[in-house]
């Protein structure tokens, strides 16, 4: 009951008519969880033993304050701001429809398939073909804008609707520690599952990544995968003619940033890409209100960066 207590006044917040804008909520799953025990006059994670995990024989599934004493679970961490790991600890307390589930990746391979077999397994069936139809149709749109078409959001199903001219559906999330994501191509009959044990892994685009692979499609040309090459190849140290000025180009998640140094300040100047895929990868930054063209040349000779009215070629890598 506490989280009827907690959401108690939560209509004001509401920015949107149901169906019309999506915002991802824990606390709408967790009242879902509350729903069913009312429905079903069960504890929610009966419920789930009961008419999920039971008849599809997801023999290692349990939920996160069972897992401890479970034989071997992985070892969580944390990634640090700094990038190393941290070992962690197991996350405590009620998370349950909101997240709460573990399994093998086995197990959670198996649950895959149950959504290929049209809510059918090995002979057991857990939901009707017309149930899993309705959860694969888009309700509302996401306001990511990719190259894979509008993105939705279903009934706990998030659906990219032209993948190598394809669909695909998934679901994935994070408690901080673990990390895990399902991802399937029903007209195919394929489908691929990840788990992590941090938070740090980018599993729904390694998920696309694999299944590039199995249709026999090159995962190296998919736009994230040259998006992500390229920021990972151009930070570094810079310098212009003579070595008159010197500046550093860092990551800053999907994006780069320039430092410029003197003795008395820093200056910061965000990069956001714009096209990536060629020998000149074209970013831009915001000057005085006005969009500044940024690029970056690369070629056999090395890189070159084009800021404003200077020209740096990359000498060497950002110091540790």
């Amino acid at each position: 009951d506490d989280i009827v207590i907690f959401m108690a006044g939560a209509e004001e917040w509401a920015l949107e008519p149901p169906g019309t804008r999506w915002f991802y909520l824990n606390e709408g799953y967790a009242l879902l969880g509350k729903v069913i025990e009312v429905v079903s006059g069960l504890d929610y994670r009966e419920y789930v033993r009961r008419r999920i995990l039971e008849p599809l024989g997801l023999e290692s599934a349990c939920f996160l304050e069972e897992l401890e004493g479970t034989p071997e679970p992985a070892a969580p961490y944390l990634i640090t701001p700094a990038g190393r790991r941290e070992r962690s600890s197991v996350p405590k307390g009620p998370i349950a429809a909101d997240g709460g589930l573990a399994m093998s990746a086995l197990d959670l391979a198996r649950y895959a398939r149950m959504y290929l077999g049209r809510g059918e397994l090995d002979g057991a069936r857990v939901l009707s073909p017309g149930a899993v139809s309705e959860m694969e149709v888009p309700r509302v749109p996401v306001p990511y804008r990719g190259p894979f078409g509008e993105e939705g959001y279903g009934y706990g199903l998030w659906i990219i609707p032209d993948f190598l001219g394809r669909r695909v559906i998934g679901h994935g999330g994070s408690v901080l520690v673990y990390t895990a994501h399902m991802a399937y191509i029903p007209e195919e009959g394929i489908g691929i599952v990840l788990l992590a044990n941090a938070s740090g892994p980018r599993l729904a685009q390694l998920a696309l990544y694999g299944l590039a692979l199995m249709l026999d499609a090159d995962p190296e040309a998919l736009p994230f995968v040259i998006h992500g090459r390229a920021v990972e190849e151009l930070p570094g140290v810079y310098e212009a003619f003579r070595g008159t000025m010197r500046v550093e180009v860092r990551p800053l998640g999907e994006m780069l940033i320039i430092s410029i140094k003197d003795k008395h300040s820093e200056q910061l100047i965000p990069l956001v890409p714009e096209d990536l895929s060629g020998g000149v990868k074209r970013f831009y930054t915001l000057q005085n209100g006005r969009k500044l063209p940024v690029e970056f040349l690369v070629d056999g000779e090395g890189v070159r960066l084009v800021y404003e009215r200077y020209c740096f070629r990359r000498v060497g890598p950002l110091p540790r």
